[in-house]
């Protein structure tokens, strides 16, 4: 290994000889890692977070991009209009097969459940990476 005047006097970092260039590869190396370790914790706190049962209403389990990008419709509100839902009881009474068929008809997914699942998914990514 090539050494330098300054490491053989000096201990601080020349840059030059190969003991200081592997001091500072290591370096880098650990703080690329306490960054990991700080997201990984980070994901571990949303998790947490997310645990169990959640109820989430229809407007941030589909947002505006969502249904942009998945449906004919800017937004859930809408997308149900069209079938005359207004709120949780005119939803309950929807006939499933309407439901079905707008769907199938307005969007990229095969079946309401299929929108939901794709819908939670999303909606668990965005919360647990943020």
């Amino acid at each position: 290994g090539v050494f330098c005047a300054s490491h053989v006097l000096l201990p601080p970092l020349c840059g030059i000889c190969d003991n200081h260039l592997r001091e500072e590869v290591i370096t880098l190396k650990l703080n690329g890692f306490d960054d990991l370790q700080k997201r990984l914790s980070s994901i571990q706190k949303n998790a947490e977070s997310l645990a169990g049962k959640r109820n989430v209403s229809f407007d941030v389990l589909f947002p505006d991009s969502f249904m942009t990008a998945h449906t004919k419709s800017p937004n859930i509100q809408s997308f149900l209009a069209d079938l005359k839902v207004t709120d949780q009881q005119s939803f309950k009474d929807l006939p499933q097969k309407d439901l079905e068929q707008k769907v199938i008809s307005e969007t990229d997914f095969e079946s309401w459940q299929d929108m939901m699942n794709t819908a939670g998914k999303k909606y668990y990514e965005n919360h647990l990476f943020s």
